[in-house]
């Protein structure tokens, strides 16, 4: 074998090949290869981006701040050492398209938006309802608000201030981000140590990063077994992708995210057809699991036995509590709430009043449930905290909100009235809404921005111009605008 090797080396064909290419590599001027704009289209980068920007008009511009924000919130506060304050950049951005929104003067509307505002409308007035009855602080009621309603605020603008063409383009931004995201990922886990809450790609470094982590993945799987099961993208690209993504989540030890995974699979399957094609894809997904079961296991191998059903329904369900230590469990917590915190039949209904039972970094906005109850982490499950605040009711008109985005998003994607993978990507994120609400709280805090964006697409017009609104002064040829 040894002279075979050596026979084959001192080939001539292959010394001139070597040979050269040692040559090549010595002439190789690397500074001038990236300074060269030609070569690594610096130009036409700039020139695109230029454009891209030019291209959007100001309501617009700032719907794209408060979606790209969450993603650049880790770059500023632990790159830059910027002060958490800058969070709020976003509260101010969202509070002026609300002002936006109702400055405008309405045309005739779309009767699936309708449907929607109706629905957010009725959840708003029941919070004032809560708040008249259970009123402790007017401050209380605003944070609750904000933590609460900025995202329906946000889903509006997307709808009424977007053109088609600028919703799609932002929704392409996704695709490069997921890259970038998997970079730092690698990064933060090989070379700072990062893993589990505290590994967050472009989110961050920080406890909860991953809840951001989560819908992002859940989204960017979605869309990539939208377009495989479509037959938009190859077999090979897709199975790379979804590797990505379920080695970032074995990783990050999002657990949850191979249930999710698996649900997004079967919804897409039904969405699309039952077909070979799409079978091949499903195989890929449950090795790919089992390999980032594997990963998951060895890395955190007090997570060796989670993965069986009994296991994670007793983990979801432990009378000990998510920390086992007497606190609010995933799926005990609601009724645990109704029974204890909630004893009259009024409080059941309607809770104890939005904001009532907030948090906050800011002293004179903790309340005194919260100061009394913390250790239930009820902080930590959307549902528990919806249950507390706005009752039976007000948990059922929230999720009735993304019932109905799934329905009236299915009825435009029939009737051809909008782009069938946004309204298909709608659908599926809106399906698992009631899982996040009970998963964890990333529901309140930026990352749901990500998911409102995209149950927003079936709605934006498609055309060059949204055509739900025009300006209240509008001139003579003036073009409509969102």
């Amino acid at each position: 074998m040894k002279d075979k090797w050596k026979q084959w080396l001192g080939r001539t064909d292959f010394r001139i090949k070597w040979e050269a290419a040692k040559a090549s590599v010595k002439e190789f001027d690397l500074k001038a290869w990236f300074l060269d704009l030609r070569t690594v289209k610096w130009k036409l980068w700039l020139q695109n981006t230029k454009q891209f920007f030019a291209d959007k008009n100001l309501y617009e511009l700032l719907v794209l701040f408060v979606l790209l924000m969450p993603f650049a919130f880790a770059f500023f506060m632990e790159f830059l050492r910027l002060p958490s304050l800058i969070k709020y950049t976003v509260d101010v951005v969202w509070a002026a398209l609300a002002v936006i929104i109702l400055c405008l003067r309405k045309k005739r509307a779309d009767k699936h938006i309708l449907w929607l505002v109706s629905i957010a409308s009725i959840f708003f007035l029941l919070t004032l309802v809560g708040f008249a009855f259970n009123f402790q602080s007017v401050w209380y009621y605003l944070w609750g608000m904000r933590n609460n309603l900025r995202y329906f605020v946000f889903f509006f603008a997307c709808i009424w201030l977007l053109r088609g063409k600028s919703a799609a383009e932002y929704f392409k931004l996704f695709d490069g981000i997921f890259w970038i995201n998997f970079a730092l990922v690698l990064f933060q886990f090989i070379f700072l140590g990062k893993k589990q809450d505290f590994l967050g790609g472009i989110f961050g470094t920080q406890v909860g990063c991953n809840g951001y982590m989560n819908i992002f993945l859940c989204i960017v799987a979605a869309q990539v077994l939208l377009l495989y099961m479509s037959h938009q993208k190859g077999l090979k690209p897709t199975l790379v992708k979804l590797g990505v993504i379920l080695l970032i989540a074995a990783l990050s030890e999002l657990k949850m995210f191979f249930v999710e995974l698996v649900l997004i699979a079967l919804l897409v399957m039904l969405m699309t057809s039952f077909s070979l094609h799409n079978l091949k894809i499903i195989g890929g997904i449950l090795a790919g699991i089992f390999v980032a079961i594997q990963i998951v296991s060895w890395i955190f191998p007090q997570f060796a036995g989670w993965f069986n059903i009994a296991s994670m329904w007793e983990t979801a369900t432990s009378a000990g509590g998510y920390t086992g230590k007497g606190d609010l469990n995933r799926l005990t917590a609601i009724p645990i709430i109704l029974r204890d915190y909630l004893p009259t039949w009024f409080e059941k209904l309607f809770g104890l009043g939005l904001g009532n039972c907030d948090q906050a970094s800011y002293e004179f906005l903790v309340t005194p449930f919260f100061r009394a109850n913390a250790h239930l982490h009820y902080n930590w499950f959307s549902s528990a905290f919806l249950v507390l605040e706005t009752g039976i009711v007000g948990l059922l008109l929230y999720l009735s909100f993304f019932g109905a985005v799934f329905w009236f998003a299915h009825k435009r994607e029939k009737s051809g009235a909008a782009d069938v993978l946004h309204c298909r990507l709608a659908k599926i994120m809106a399906l698992l809404v009631p899982l996040l609400v009970i998963y964890n709280a990333s529901m309140r805090i930026e990352a749901a921005y990500m998911l409102y964006f995209i149950l927003a697409l079936p709605f934006v017009s498609p055309g060059e111009k949204n055509l739900h609104f025009k300006r209240t002064k509008k001139k003579e040829g003036e073009r409509t605008n969102a």
